[in-house]
């Protein structure tokens, strides 16, 4: 059997916010050296990948843009196929913007002061021409936009979210994440949004295929049970929990209906795995 390959978390994981977690560097190193592939994994949508690999070279991992797939990287992938062209209302942050504009996926703009242009300069399409909504992570909400999204919602434009997370882990605990302002705008027009992130298992299924392993040779690496563990169960993948990062906090905590959904083991850190053998623990 060939090496265990690896989906890995950031937020929570490798970093938090601006700090750099023990043991992370070491456990690529760790990898690289017994031949594993890995690629993080994170549904983060509120930077541009590109910035993602710069906090991973401020902890001292050497990541190229191709190993990080971010849940702006699955909605982009996803929508270019399905819209065929078509522009999509966007609630997010100029990185998200960025990777669906990379991807050759419009982006409609509404009329608050961050959506009335792409980082590119362009006005965009007005919202009215917008196939869908997409919701990502926001650190500048627009009320005017969020009403925009939300009537086209009313008027049948399909709803999408980046990622259900509610909240995301800082150092000041953790922050409120795109799952809780998808929620609003699910409550407003009684519209269940469709998630691209995890655990949506296309995205592994997506990113299996960039990483170039069959899936069922991966494992999952997180903090998160109802993102990165529900990924590695509805897959059947086998799967490591992080108990020290976002586990304990608000938006990521254990729930009862998810007695099923345990991981195959559970460490304070990665760290911890530094003399494990990764094969064996999980059973290649």
């Amino acid at each position: 059997m060939p090496p265990t390959a690896f989906f890995i978390d950031l937020d929570g994981v490798v970093y938090r916010g601006q700090r750099c977690l023990d043991g992370a560097a070491a456990f690529i190193h760790k990898l690289e050296t017994g031949g594993h592939p890995y690629l993080f994994l994170t549904n983060n949508s509120a930077h541009h990948p590109d910035e993602y690999v710069r906090k991973l070279h401020a902890c001292g991992i050497a990541a190229r843009r191709a190993q990080v797939y971010t849940a702006s990287d699955a909605a982009a992938d996803a929508l270019r196929e399905e819209l065929a062209g078509r522009p999509v209302f966007v609630l997010g942050e100029t990185g998200l913007i960025r990777v669906l504009e990379e991807a050759g996926v419009p982006v409609a703009t509404g009329e608050g002061p961050r959506t009335t242009a792409g980082p590119s300069g362009a006005a965009g399409r007005p919202p009215a021409e917008a196939a869908a909504v997409l919701v990502g992570e926001l650190r500048h909400l627009d009320y005017a936009a969020l009403c925009q999204a939300a009537r086209l919602v009313a008027a049948g434009a399909p709803l999408f979210a980046t990622n259900p997370d509610r909240t995301i882990p800082d150092e000041d605990g953790f922050i409120v994440g795109c799952g809780s302002i998808t929620a609003v705008l699910e409550t407003a027009t009684g519209q269940r949004a469709r998630y691209f992130g995890k655990p949506n298992p296309d995205m592994a299924r997506r990113a299996a295929r960039r990483l170039g392993v069959p899936l069922e040779h991966c494992a999952v690496i997180g903090d998160g049970w109802e993102t990165d563990i529900a990924l590695a169960h509805a897959l059947g993948l086998p799967s490591i929990l992080i108990q020290a990062g976002a586990a304990t906090v608000a938006g990521h905590g254990f729930r009862p209906d998810q007695q099923a959904a345990r991981p195959t083991w559970t460490v304070p850190s990665l760290a911890a795995l530094l003399d494990a053998d990764l094969d064996a623990i999980l059973g290649n």
